[in-house]
């Protein structure tokens, strides 16, 4: 392999860091290395990475997948790869994917759930679709008044693409990169994956590779079966409630095994409830109850000691679940790769995601980079002086947090958001805070456009208070542009709640990962939701703003090796001071 003798940049300057960035990423793929980089909001990463890859890529005929989980992350890459063809008159084919459900414009499949969707859409694509070329015709299946299947054509585009922009799953989720790379021809050995927003890299696929059904859906096959006339052993399907209940023995959740449910439910067909499924949709109907539990079934025979299975109260009923906990095999797939570049702005610790990630450590190189804006222009301010601690929670620690907020909010010129741990610690404070900013609430059972006009609503103002938590749809992936968000307070450390999947984690983490179990199931985690809330403030190189952390806690040494480095916080038991000495220029 040889080094490009020119890098490929669309821009006439570098922001600070972005060459640095550049030339670590070169250096790594010159190497076949992996390259895990932290690199804070503002310095460009999509430039630096999509640049410095296409440039290897270009000089030693390989390929890259640049893969994201935001939609508006595509248009962004996008942009980076037509601008460096147009700068440098380069001819090379470059694909975009969103996730093939959001291509799909057959509005009579949208209302599945993923995993079903995919099932449903191979069977129509498979008997609806021409065989000389690439069109859907006819019957079911039929996306375009033309005729044209937008993933089919995305799909025959790509095999000869020198750079595809895609969904996690496309690489990740085994049973949807299975097929892609197949259709593709692509070869993991050719490819620099680029993994955009990495820290979310991991949550999203212990959501996709997590499966379960619920007890009103055993009744609801029911009905399917005797609507389509189909014969089946449904015994067990109607005595599902009972034996859910005798099992809890009055817990809220309890672990079980895969010898207690085949124990209980027997053999059971699942290429047959599957057909009966496909059938139930192929008819029209909406969502299958058939689909949904023989997919279950199925991927109960295929799970290892990095999933657990348990059933638990839900909604009216039981919920029975197979729960991934660990996807470091399944991202470790990159090691097949030429080289993988992970990078995010909350990327820390990164031997954690390291390991997290299944990456070979002698093959894979850790970065950090100093954030690109002035650091004078952001405050970051510590209150000891209460906690959201479980065994503390209530009217009196309540009512300190309330107060703080309050006096905080008054010294901010601006916007101010102020972002709680859970729901539950959200309610019982709220009633503390005392302010004349009209206050814009995030609610749990929000719509995402009800949430959406919440936050368009709060940025079109300059004297609001939104609340919400961490974690959440307003602290995680938001651009709060044109310093619309001038405070950030930070109730609390959002640790999850402690449950069986919380101990069971801790427990198979303390085993692969040396006893780090608590730091990288449970801690660390919690520290993230925190610096990802804290990242929304500053934007952009002349924003100002200050964020302020409630929560004796922060000062712990589990926390605080979970934070970066040069993260300054200044302890004080009068944040509201130093709030209005900022805000007049005096700090």
């Amino acid at each position: 392999m040889v080094m490009p003798d020119e890098v490929y940049w669309r821009h006439d300057n570098w922001r600070k860091a972005q060459k640095e960035m550049v030339d670590d990423i070169l250096d790594a793929l010159n190497k076949k290395q992996h390259i895990l980089c932290h690199a804070p909001t503002g310095m460009g990463k999509t430039d630096a990475s999509l640049s410095a890859a296409i440039s290897y890529a270009l000089a030693n005929d390989l390929e890259v997948m640049f893969v994201t989980p935001k939609k508006s992350q595509h248009k962004m890459a996008m942009q980076v790869v037509d601008g460096l063809r147009a700068k440098y008159n380069l001819d090379f084919e470059a694909v975009d994917f969103v996730g093939r459900k959001d291509m799909c414009v057959n509005e009579d499949v949208l209302e599945l759930d993923n995993r079903d969707f995919y099932d449903v859409c191979q069977m129509l694509r498979t008997n609806t679709q021409k065989k000389e070329a690439d069109l859907v015709e006819g019957g079911y299946c039929k996306p375009f008044k033309e005729g044209m299947c937008p993933y089919t054509e995305a799909m025959r585009r790509a095999a000869n693409a020198r750079v595809i922009i895609a969904d996690y799953s496309y690489v990740f989720v085994p049973w949807i990169s299975k097929v892609f790379l197949n259709a593709t021809k692509k070869l993991l050995i050719n490819q620099i994956i680029i993994v955009d927003e990495a820290h979310n890299l991991r949550s999203r696929l212990l959501g996709a590779l997590s499966y379960g059904v619920r007890s009103g859906t055993f009744s609801k096959a029911l009905d399917e079966m005797k609507l389509l006339k189909q014969h089946y052993k449904d015994e067990k399907f109607r005595t599902f409630h009972k034996w859910a209940n005798m099992k809890l023995k009055g817990e809220v959740e309890v672990k079980l095994t895969e010898k207690e449910i085949k124990g209980f439910f027997g053999e059971i067909d699942v290429a047959k409830l599957i057909d009966i499924g496909k059938r139930w949709i192929y008819k029209g109907g909406k969502r299958s109850a058939c689909l949904r539990i023989g997919e279950f079934f199925s991927l109960l025979g295929t799970i290892d000691d990095t999933y657990f299975t348990y059933l638990r109260r839900h909604e009216n009923g039981y919920r029975m679940e197979i729960k991934c906990l660990d996807v470091s095999r399944v991202i470790g797939i990159a090691n097949k790769a030429y080289a993988m570049i992970g990078m995010s702005g909350t990327f820390y610790p990164l031997n954690m995601y390291r390991d997290l990630f299944g990456l070979e450590r002698e093959r894979t190189i850790l970065k950090t980079y100093r954030s690109p804006f002035n650091a004078e222009n952001r405050l970051n301010l510590l209150y000891t002086g209460a906690t959201t601690l479980y065994e503390k929670r209530g009217e009196q620690e309540y009512s300190k947090i309330g107060g703080v907020i309050s006096r905080c909010a008054d010294a901010t010129k601006g916007n101010v958001g102020v972002f709680f741990p859970s729901y539950e610690v959200l309610d019982g404070v709220i009633s503390y805070i005392t302010t004349n900013r009209k206050m814009f609430v995030q609610r749990p059972d929000m719509k995402k456009q009800e949430t959406e006009k919440l936050i368009n609503e709060f940025k079109s103002g300059s004297n609001g208070m939104l609340i919400g938590v961490q974690g959440g749809s307003l602290s995680e992936g938001v651009d709060y542009d044109n310093g619309s968000l001038k405070c950030a307070i930070i109730v609390g450390v959002a640790l999850d709640h402690k449950s069986l999947e919380v101990s069971e984690t801790i427990r198979l983490y303390d085993k692969l990962y040396l006893g780090k179990g608590k730091e990288y199931g449970y801690f660390y985690p919690a520290v993230n939701k925190a610096m990802q809330t804290a990242g929304r403030v500053i934007r952009k190189e002349d924003d100002r703003g200050v964020v302020v952390f409630i929560d004796k806690r922060f000062e712990m040494k589990c926390y605080r090796e979970g934070m970066p480095d040069d993260l300054v916080l200044w302890t004080t038991s009068n944040p509201e001071y130093f709030i209005k000495e900022f805000f007049d220029g005096k700090r």
